[in-house]
């Protein structure tokens, strides 16, 4: 049933309409308790962020009309059911890509500290696994030490919403993102948590890095990469065969002069696409 009525309003056309329809949708759905279901909330988010883009991604355009998309999602994100506020913490850095800076700057970050800080532990962790692709919305300047920071304890087991076994392989995954995004004149923001996920137990985490330390030599450049990557690299040629092999798709070392083996693994890291 609900189907049909979200599809009506997927299709009004103009962006004032169309957020008025999505509002209407969204209380209509709260108030008869349709949002306890999450395949509900979800498709909700859905149309808001599949539709056309172009009505609310052009801001200095369409002016006023971004406020209305955002308006929108602020309801769902501040939902009493903990179901929609978890599903609008996952859509959030898909929301932050269609909003203009001072948006994303402003309300967006307010309410990723609302989600961290949220009474569900299933929120926090959907913030937390949305945290980095976020990040990577923002240019270095706008990105705050307390936002990085809040990043980079992920990486700490002790922290509580590392707690989950899947937190540390999020940080891992878009570790790369959140370092171009910062670039590498903020690396010693970054380094200690680096260090403590290619030392963490788990062998996915581990696995995960090996993949982006290419990625990584690539942002950091070659002094910085045979400072603070080549330890971990020849850390990672010793591990399981299911983290070094992360490594090995792109290592080709007669590629490079035979000078000492750690200049050739220094190149290979820096210079191989």
């Amino acid at each position: 049933m609900w189907c049909g009525r979200g599809a009506a309003c997927y299709l009004v056309t103009t962006p004032t309409r169309w957020a008025v329809c999505a509002m209407w949708w969204a209380r209509r759905c709260r108030y008869s308790g349709c949002f306890e279901s999450s395949r509900c909330s979800l498709y909700l988010l859905w149309l808001y962020l599949h539709g056309d883009h172009t009505y609310y991604s052009g801001y200095t355009y369409y002016g006023g009309h971004t406020y209305y998309a955002y308006s929108t999602y602020e309801v769902l994100a501040r939902d009493e059911i903990w179901g929609v506020r978890k599903a609008s913490a996952e859509s959030l850095a898909e929301v932050a890509a269609a909003m203009p800076l001072e948006v994303r700057t402003g309300k967006l970050v307010a309410l990723l500290h609302s989600f961290h800080d949220d009474g569900s532990r299933w929120v926090r962790i959907a913030a937390c696994q949305a945290l980095g692709p976020f990040i990577a919305t923002l240019p270095s300047h706008c990105i705050s030490s307390d936002l990085l920071g809040l990043f980079t304890q992920l990486a700490t087991p002790s922290n509580a919403n590392a707690a989950d076994s899947d937190i540390g392989y999020y940080c891992a995954f878009n570790f790369p993102g959140v370092a171009q995004a910062v670039g590498p004149q903020r690396w010693g923001e970054l380094s200690d948590a680096f260090l403590t996920l290619s030392n963490n137990v788990q062998w996915k985490v581990r696995r995960t890095l090996s993949y982006s330390l290419h990625d990584l030599a690539h942002i950091l450049g070659q002094e910085l990469t045979t400072e603070q990557l080549l330890p971990t690299f020849d850390r990672f040629l010793k591990d399981l065969d299911e983290v070094k092999v992360g490594m090995l798709p792109r290592y080709h070392p007669l590629s490079f002069p035979r000078t000492s083996t750690r200049s050739m693994w220094t190149c290979s890291l820096v210079i191989t696409p």
